[in-house]
Order: structure tokens, then C-alpha cells, then sequence
């Protein structure tokens, strides 16, 4: 709902004045999502992945990258896990990050991974700049 109680059309980016016009919009949904302060650059983190019978499936969708509303990059698990059978996972779903931290500003996000690395991504556009192994 916006400000003044009206309720959103789509999912996207509004203004945060109660104004019910989006600036831009996606016909998905995300339950973490980090915003570029200029409002133009959106990381929508995947759905927590799925385990397929003992194996962890790694073609599940780690993070997306886009730019008004529009695909830029995508990056799977497996793009960003070495070592997947160190990962914790119940009979359903397995966790694949330790922790995410998001510079809106200078738009960068850091991504520290369960089996000890560290990618930080140019959030303009989707490229990983750097990766190390934590130490």
C-alpha cells in the first residue's frame, strides 16, 4: 500500500510521496531486494534454492541484476559455490550465503558465501569485480 492507503498496480519503484504511479515496473517478485540510491539499479537475491533428492541444485537463480526495471545479469548458485556439499540444507532447501552487504551509493554489493569466498559486483551492471578466498 502506498502513504495514503491506495494499493500498488505492480511491483516496481514509486516515489515515496503516496503517489501510486510507478517510475518503473517488473512482473516479479522478490522477498530481498537492494535499491540503488539513484533508483535506477535493483539486485533481486533468488529464492532460496531447492535440494533435488541428496543434491543441491546449483542452477537455481543466486542473484539478478537490473536496470529500470530490465534484466541486465543474472548469476546461479553455481556460478558462485566451489564447494556445494560443505552447504547446510534440510530435505527441501539449502543455504548458499553468509551475508550480503550492499553499498546503494557507490553501487557495489559484497557477497560473502558459506564455503568461504567473497564476489563483489558492480550493481550497473551485474559483473562480478572482484573474488577472493576469505581467509
Amino acid at each position: 500500500l502506498s502513504s495514503t492507503g491506495q494499493p500498488y498496480l505492480s511491483s516496481g519503484l514509486y516515489r515515496n510521496d503516496g503517489s501510486i504511479h510507478s517510475i518503473w515496473t517488473v512482473d516479479w517478485f522478490a522477498v530481498e531486494v537492494y535499491v540503488s540510491s539513484d533508483g535506477s539499479h535493483l539486485v533481486a537475491m533468488g529464492p532460496l534454492p531447492v535440494m533435488k533428492g541428496q543434491t543441491r541444485d546449483l542452477s537455481d537463480r543466486a542473484l539478478a541484476f537490473y536496470e529500470d526495471g530490465q534484466l541486465l545479469k543474472e548469476h546461479d548458485v553455481g556460478d558462485l559455490i566451489q564447494q556445494p556439499d560443505i552447504l547446510p540444507h534440510n530435505d527441501t532447501n539449502y543455504q548458499w550465503k553468509r551475508q550480503v552487504i550492499f553499498d546503494g551509493v557507490d553501487n557495489r554489493l559484497a557477497i560473502r558465501t558459506l564455503d568461504g569466498q567473497t564476489f563483489t559486483f558492480d550493481v550497473a551492471t551485474g559483473l562480478i569485480l572482484q573474488q577472493r578466498l576469505d581467509e
